[in-house]
């Protein structure tokens, strides 16, 4: 209360970055700076503000990037969707009216890129995410696709160089280990000794979506193909190296899909 209200202590975490640069989390706060996504309470535990670790700390040479080039846009703001587990950092572009966005599980801490929402700010009503575009309030993280189009997610494992490590090594082929369920297509390449591609020579089977409830022919209709393990060797155009990173390309509309490991089938050679 006023009587017993004094100042306590300065706190340094870097300038706020827009206009809903803080989050009440529970007990917490989450404030959105230049430097990153803090913890109000991490930061005033901590006695040095170079160590205060942040929840970006895994992006910050992305973040920062982000925050040099369009730190002065309106569009920075910070949203939970608890329900989901998701943590989302909305990130203007530098062309006008386009948006990406920084998305963090808040289970695992892992950071992934959205694109193709184009959202000025973000609410959650209930548990409903909702964002407001130029010209529409829409729903978010709903099934059906994204707008009735398919969403396409792009991800890369780690470089593994396998074993022996200081040998040239030559894969023949690869078995990603993954589940579908629903529509959708997933392709795979591989990158060898950190030379990036864009190729998807791998492509790998497809499910089937269902009948919309309430709307289908009954005993005509059909429902989505159930999540199947898929365990395919495929043949791999790559050319020898030392470490190899898998890449996964997959499109779908209302599907589940999950990517847990990969193998590979290789043969060794000279260092």
């Amino acid at each position: 209360n006023a009587s017993t209200w004094a100042f306590q202590g300065r706190y340094h975490i870097g300038p706020p970055l827009g206009r809903r640069c803080a989050k009440r989390v529970k007990g917490d706060c989450y404030v959105l700076t230049q430097s990153g996504l803090f913890s109000l309470n991490t930061a005033m535990a901590s006695t040095n503000s170079s160590l205060i670790p942040g929840f970006t700390d895994a992006i910050a040479p992305t973040f920062r990037e982000y925050a040099s080039l369009t730190g002065s846009t309106y569009g920075w703001c910070v949203e939970l969707l608890e329900r989901e587990k998701l943590l989302l950092v909305n990130v203007p572009q530098q062309a006008v009216g386009v948006f990406n966005q920084f998305a963090m599980n808040l289970d695992t801490g892992a950071w992934t890129k959205f694109s193709g929402w184009d959202a000025y700010d973000w609410a959650v009503v209930g548990s409903t995410l909702y964002f407001a575009g130029s010209q529409r309030v829409a729903k978010a993280w709903q099934p059906g696709g994204d707008f009735g189009n398919s969403i396409t997610a792009f991800a890369r494992g780690a470089y593994d160089y396998l074993q022996p490590r200081s040998v040239n090594k030559q894969v023949k082929m690869m078995r990603p280990n993954y589940t579908l369920g629903g529509a959708g297509v997933a392709s795979f390449g591989l990158d060898v000794d950190f030379a990036v591609g864009s190729d998807y020579q791998n492509n790998a089977s497809t499910g089937s979506s269902g009948s919309v409830w309430g709307t289908a022919i009954w005993d005509t209709s059909t429902y989505a193909t159930l999540p199947t393990p898929q365990l395919t060797w495929q043949t791999v155009a790559a050319p020898p190296g030392y470490c190899f990173s898998s890449r996964l390309r997959f499109i779908g509309l209302d599907a589940t899909f999950e990517w847990t490991a990969t193998d590979f089938l290789f043969e060794t050679g000279a260092p």
